[in-house]
């Protein structure tokens, strides 16, 4: 995949996936559970709705190892016994969404992101009527999920680069010129990740604009209406977390 074509991709996500640049193990999980909320509606499972969640809390550090690990243990024998109450029903089985999430959540994000996805789209699938109609409903999808990959992972063709504290700090635009961080950029980029606080995003670009920063493409994310979700690349990048 070209750079162009990364930024305009809008068919199979799975592809985008697929290019390097694009394992970081917490992404990839945070790519999964955006893709859940995508079709919340059609989540039945109390149970799925809670893991996606936990899952969200446990990528930024704001849930404990042991606690994530009960959660999850929890949450997968709900879903196991919601399956069998399926299968012993002589119903169709489990739902693709419970799939996703259970996929979402596993030790190899690498795998369950594109596990997840999958799944995803065979709900999509399932609760369309008719070809077209479920033809249209994976084109608005995989568009809706592209859009999140791009939003979550930026632009791998134009790497930055995290100067670490005890060499000065900072970010290495894509352009090779070093920025160096104000207090201030690194409080706001907190302050919206903890409250998920997207609409300061404009705010954070002037902050970033003030220290230095003239990357036209981070300036132009944090200025735009997005969509925009937790893992944000902009957000992260000024937090480290690339």
């Amino acid at each position: 995949m070209k750079e162009d074509e990364w930024l305009t991709w809008n068919h199979t996500p799975r592809l985008m996936l697929g290019q390097r640049g694009v394992r970081n193990r917490r992404k990839r999980q945070l790519v999964a559970a955006a893709g859940c909320r995508l079709v919340w509606d059609r989540f039945r499972n109390p149970a799925a709705i809670a893991l996606i969640d936990a899952l969200e809390r446990y990528t930024d550090d704001r849930v404990a190892d042991h606690i994530w690990n009960e959660t999850r243990a929890r949450v997968e024998a709900e879903i196991t016994a919601d399956q069998d109450a399926v299968q012993r029903a002589e119903r169709p089985g489990l739902d693709g969404t419970l799939q996703a999430v259970a996929a979402a959540a596993h030790d190899d994000a690498v795998a369950g992101v594109d596990r997840a996805v999958d799944w995803l789209e065979s709900t999509v699938r399932q609760s369309s009527r008719g070809w077209r109609e479920q033809q249209a409903a994976l084109a608005v999808f995989r568009r809706q999920v592209s859009d999140i990959i791009r939003e979550i992972f930026g632009n791998p063709f134009r790497p930055w680069k995290v100067v670490p504290d005890f060499l000065g700090g900072g970010l290495v635009q894509p352009d090779g010129a070093t920025v160096r961080l104000t207090t201030t950029a690194r409080e706001l980029a907190r302050g919206i990740a903890h409250d998920q606080a997207f609409d300061r995003l404009p705010i954070l670009a002037d902050a970033l604009e003030e220290a230095g920063v003239t990357d036209i493409a981070l300036l132009a994310h944090c200025r735009s209406g997005g969509p925009h979700a937790r893992g944000c690349w902009a957000v992260d990048l000024v937090l480290g977390k690339v």
